[in-house]
């Protein structure tokens, strides 16, 4: 039985795993000086709140299998 969704605002740190129903707003690649890349992204929850994530640059990769667009 999978947990229920949270919302961005029902966010604590204490927890160590995080299932958000969640819309991708925004999202871009950023190429930095030592030449690695990351993602970063504007995502919004069921009420229409918003927080602005950041992946490390290790997980790049996986991020770009995980994404799909529309």
């Amino acid at each position: 039985m999978s947990r229920p969704s949270i919302l961005i605002a029902d966010l604590k740190l204490e927890q160590n795993i995080w299932e958000l129903a969640i819309r991708i707003v925004n999202l871009w690649i950023v190429k930095e000086r030592n030449r690695q890349q990351h993602v970063e992204a504007i995502i919004q929850d069921a009420k229409g709140d918003q927080i602005h994530i950041v992946t490390r640059n290790r997980e790049l990769d996986l991020w770009k299998q995980i994404i799909e667009e529309h």
